[in-house]
């Protein structure tokens, strides 16, 4: 049975196998790293269905978001 989170964040990279997201102020995520070759579509698509998440979150694997990212885009839902 999957363990459900609020938010699934979504890392695609081309190279990299591992990615650090900055500590965040909501805790209730769990983070997926899509590495590899494909389309961003393909990839967004294939993680999407692995996700656990009630909210789905993409950056890439350049990017650093802010510490209350998660916390204030969570707050939009509300």
């Amino acid at each position: 049975m999957k363990k459900k989170v609020a938010v699934s964040v979504i890392v695609l990279t081309r190279e990299k196998t591992e990615y650090v997201l900055a500590e965040q102020s909501f805790k209730g995520y769990e983070l997926i790293v899509v590495p590899g070759d494909g389309s961003p579509a393909e990839k967004r698509n294939q993680a999407a269905k692995k996700a656990n998440g009630e909210i789905l979150a993409f950056t890439d694997d350049d990017a650093y978001p802010h510490k209350d990212w998660l916390k204030n885009a969570v707050n939009n839902f509300s």
